[in-house]
C-alpha cells in the first residue's frame, strides 16, 4: 500500500489535471458546483480576513515599537515584529512572550520594565478588542456585532487564541450558507419546529 500511495501522489504533482478529471468523475455535478461554490465564498471571506489581521499585526507592532523604545529595550523593531507576528496565531498571542519577559525582570529586580511590559500587553489587549470587531467586519462583510460575539464566544472557549479562532468559524458557517451548503438543515430545523408548533396547537 506503501507503493501504491507514492505512485498515486506522485501523479498528483505530476499530472494534477488529469487527476483533477478522475477524481471529479466519482461525484455528480451537482455536488461539484457546490463545492466549487463553497471554495470561492471561503477564498473571499478568508480573504478579507487575513488581509484585517495584517492591519491588526501592524498596529500592534507600532504599539510594540513605541513601548519597547521608550524602555530603551535593544532590537525594539526586531523584538516588535515578533512579537506581533506571535499575536496573531490562536493560542499564542502576545502574552506568551511579555508576561514571562515581564516575570523575568520582576525577579531580577527590574521593576520598571517588569510593569512596562505589562502595561504594553494592557494595552494591545485593549487595543484589540476595540478595533477588532470593527476592522474585521469591514473586510470580511459581516455585521460587527456578529463578529464581537464570535470573538467573544471564542474567548470564553478558547482564551486568546478564540478572539482569532471565533471569526474564523464564523467565516466557514457564513461562506457555508452563502453557498447553499447549509440549506437542507436550516428546512429540517424549520420543520421540527413548525411541527412542534402544530403538536402545540393541538394539544
Amino acid at each position: 500500500w506503501i507503493i501504491v500511495f507514492v505512485l498515486s501522489l506522485y501523479f498528483m504533482i505530476t499530472d494534477p489535471d488529469t487527476m483533477r478529471k478522475i477524481i471529479g468523475g466519482c461525484f455528480p455535478k451537482r455536488f461539484l458546483v457546490r463545492m466549487r461554490k463553497i471554495k470561492r465564498e471561503i477564498k473571499r471571506y478568508l480573504g478579507g480576513y487575513i488581509k484585517a489581521q495584517l492591519i491588526i499585526m501592524c498596529i500592534a507592532a507600532v504599539i510594540l515599537m513605541v513601548g519597547l523604545s521608550i524602555m530603551k529595550v535593544e532590537y525594539a523593531v526586531l523584538i516588535a515584529l515578533g512579537i506581533a507576528i506571535l499575536d496573531a496565531l490562536p493560542f499564542f498571542g502576545s502574552g506568551a512572550v511579555l508576561w514571562p519577559w515581564a516575570a523575568i525582570c520582576f525577579i531580577g529586580g527590574d521593576f520598571a520594565r517588569g510593569i512596562g511590559l505589562i502595561i504594553i500587553y494592557i494595552s494591545l489587549i485593549c487595543t484589540r478588542q476595540l478595533i477588532e470587531p470593527k476592522i474585521v467586519s469591514e473586510n470580511i462583510g459581516i455585521y460587527p456585532v456578529f463578529t464581537l460575539m464570535a470573538m467573544y464566544l471564542g474567548f470564553k472557549l478558547l482564551s486568546v487564541g478564540g478572539m482569532i479562532l471565533g471569526p474564523m468559524i464564523l467565516i466557514l458557517v457564513v461562506s457555508l450558507y452563502k453557498a447553499g451548503a447549509l440549506d437542507g438543515l436550516i428546512c429540517f430545523i424549520k420543520g421540527f419546529f413548525r411541527r412542534i408548533g402544530e403538536f402545540i396547537k393541538e394539544i
